[in-house]
């Protein structure tokens, strides 16, 4: 079983992370248009277009599902490609539903790129919650920046916090919904900025059930391979070693997220 999952950078590792600790029999492609990074910032016609050429170079490649753990990709391409690619097309989707759901009365904080919080998919899917008046919209594009650098327990990020929130009563919230897979690098620096008193969470478990799932009713569950953990790297096209990414893996196994 062969599963790709593309982002515009080093967000999606943290899917992939997810994704070989809950089917490590699966072979992964990992590919990111570091050529292009960052999506959240740009028009919405160029987003399309380098997605739609990603995922037509990794579906040469014979997977048999990718995986856009891109959730400005997702919210601008993915009904499109599943249009044009008989494979499974997973997409993200920030986790605003269960965050509604267990809201409690309290409101909602949705963490995103400018251009995942501007588009409709988003929209239409609050209004569905009927949750318009719960839920705030916080861009965060520079946590992308961070993580893409390798920026994670600088001042530079607890700046930027301090920045976003100062104006903020958090005390409001229950919920931080990280709508970025490059936010999950910082998840627990965001919970222990806030002493841990709200519920801060993201979709990509939710993803990669999902995957499983999909994998499993198209008849390519589990099955066995030798146990080694199989993953081939791709930068915009090109081959990749798996050393240029081992620092991010490496960080994502000490938070074991």
């Amino acid at each position: 079983m062969k599963v790709a999952i593309f982002d515009s950078g080093v967000g999606g590792l943290t899917v992939l992370y997810s994704a070989m600790k809950q089917m490590p029999y699966n072979e992964y492609i990992y590919y990111a248009d570091l050529d292009n990074v960052p999506y959240g910032n740009k028009d919405k016609d160029l987003v399309n277009r380098l997605t739609f050429r990603a995922v037509e170079q990794i579906y040469d490649l014979g997977v048999d599902a990718i995986v856009l753990a891109c959730n400005t990709a997702t919210s601008i391409s993915a009904d499109l490609l599943r249009n044009k690619y008989e494979i499974p097309i997973i997409g993200m989707e920030p986790a605003v539903k269960p965050a509604v759901m267990n809201s409690s009365g309290k409101r909602v904080l949705v963490m995103a790129t400018e251009l995942t919080l501007k588009e409709s998919k988003l929209k239409n899917l609050i209004d569905r919650l009927e949750a318009t008046d719960k839920v705030d919209l916080l861009p965060m594009s520079e946590m992308v920046d961070f993580a893409e650098e390798m920026v994670f327990e600088s001042e530079r990020v607890t700046d930027l916090l301090d920045r976003k929130f100062s104006h903020m009563d958090v005390s409001v919230y229950k919920t931080v919904v990280l709508g970025c897979t490059h936010f999950i690098y910082f998840k627990q620096k965001i919970e222990k900025y806030f002493n841990y008193s709200m519920n801060v969470i993201d979709g990509n478990q939710g993803t990669v059930n999902h995957l499983e799932k999909i994998l499993q009713g198209i008849g390519k569950g589990k099955y066995l391979r030798d146990g080694k953990k199989s993953v081939q790297y791709y930068v915009s096209g090109r081959k990749a070693k798996s050393s240029e990414f081992q620092g991010y893996m490496d960080y994502l196994e000490m938070l074991d997220i």
